[in-house]
This record gives C-alpha cells, structure tokens and sequence, in this order.
C-alpha cells in the first residue's frame, strides 16, 4: 500500500468511527434531555463495570482498563508531552484478551503500535457495540 492510500484509508476509518459514534449516539439519546445526556457521559467511578480503552497517542495506542476511562484519558493528558485521544472503550472485552490479542505490536507495557489491524478492531468492537444497543433497544420496546 503506497502512503496516499495509506492516508486515504486513514481517513476513511475515521469517518465511519465518527459515523458509528454518531449513529449510537443518536439510538442512545433520541429521547433524552441534554442534562440526562451529560449524565449518561460521565461513567460513574463507582461503577463495577470496568471497560477496556484505547488512548491513542502519536503512532501508539494504549490499551488498559478502568471504572472510569473518561477521567483516566484525561489523567493521562496531564502527565504526557504529546496529545492523547480516547479513541474507544467498551465493556465488551478484556484488557488481556486485547494484550494477547495484538502481543506483536507491544512497545512498552501497555503501549502498542497503532497500526491498521488495531484501529480495524476497533472498528468492529463499535459496529459490534452499536449492534447489542440496537438489540437492547428493540428488546425494550417489545
């Protein structure tokens, strides 16, 4: 792959991350006030749910876990030089599985390569994410 499909590629992930972010965000908040919104955006710390995230920063990606990955991303932008982005997190998987999972594109701990196989499995744990709130969705209606 020559670099300007690279980049194009690049861009097009983006574009449909945005597009299934906005499309959940839609389904999750259709019928709610902004307040309740806002309220659903911030994960309660005391939650037991623990969700696997991935911070991207420069060509890495870091995977772990946290009750709070919202607040965690935002702790990690206080004590790095370089920009950090929360590119997802989800309950749906285990921050082992996805350390064993990409073990090849380790760098350091829980840093890793960010390359196309990671940011296209991100992109299935948001088709997959999107697709279970539909379920859920259509099983509360009924």
């Amino acid at each position: 792959m020559n670099t300007k499909d690279k980049e194009d590629s690049d861009k097009l992930l983006v574009a449909v991350t945005d597009i299934l972010k906005n499309w959940c965000n839609t389904c999750r908040y259709k019928d709610k006030s902004k307040k309740e919104q806002d309220d659903d955006n911030t994960i309660n710390s005391d939650s037991k749910t623990t969700y696997t995230y991935f911070i991207q920063q420069n060509n890495w990606v870091k995977i772990g876990s946290s009750t709070d990955p919202i607040r965690r991303a935002e702790s990690l932008s206080h004590y790095t030089p370089h920009k950090t982005h929360l590119l997802y997190y989800t309950a749906q998987v285990t921050e082992s599985d996805m350390h064993k999972k990409f073990q090849s594109l380790r760098t350091k701990g829980e840093w890793f390569s960010y390359t196309q196989e990671i940011k296209t499995y991100i992109q299935s744990l948001i088709k997959k994410d999107y697709e279970l709130e539909l379920e859920q969705e259509a099983e509360s209606i009924m």
